[in-house]
């Protein structure tokens, strides 16, 4: 098997490990009616500020295929497993980045049209570019790619202070080659 595949089957044992310790400890699943306001993992919830959750952007009509709990993989091939941080998973992360934040100093924001899903096939693109070497690389597994066309916005505080500036550059930042741990429109 490939890197990739151990990667997610050894995310999926994780995942059903945890939510069997859970359930056995008397635990709650937040997907389970009742469950507290929030992520819920339904393809119509949208979070806050209305980007959609990442369940909103699978087959068939979407981009991305659920291959366990909060864990996707796009058409492209690549993996979008469970979030430690602010979000259910980094296809969430990577949806936040469709909106504006002025709660944050810098925020970089896809304009994918009116189908936020769509930063999927865009970061597919980005992949085939860095695969065919035309990235710069930023660090470990952080790559920059000019897709010589509008990809988004400099937001936040100082975005919305210089005008929120176009860009072309998109960084992304992935492990084991295909794992997304974030995405979003640069200047470069």
């Amino acid at each position: 098997m490939s890197r990739r595949t151990w990667s997610l089957v050894i995310s999926v044992v994780v995942i059903v490990v945890v939510l069997t310790v859970a359930a056995l400890a008397g635990g709650t699943n937040p997907r389970t009616p009742g469950a507290p306001p929030g992520n819920t993992g339904s393809p119509h919830q949208t979070t806050g500020d209305g980007v959609p959750e990442a369940g909103a952007c699978e087959e068939p009509e979407g981009p991305l295929e659920q291959v366990a709990v909060d864990s996707y993989v796009s058409d492209g091939g690549l993996s979008y497993l469970p979030d430690p941080g602010r979000f259910e998973s980094r296809a969430d992360h990577v949806l936040a980045h469709t909106a504006d934040d002025l709660s944050r100093p810098l925020h970089g924001v896809f304009d994918v049209g009116s189908d936020a899903c769509d930063v999927f096939d865009l970061l597919d693109e980005v992949q085939a570019q860095i695969r065919d070497g035309v990235a710069v690389a930023c660090g470990d597994g952080c790559y920059d790619v000019d897709m010589r066309r509008d990809v988004g916005t400099v937001g936040g505080t100082q975005g919305a202070t210089a005008g929120n500036p176009h860009t072309t550059w998109v960084r992304i930042v992935v492990a084991h080659g295909d794992d997304v741990i974030t995405a979003y429109p640069i200047l470069p």
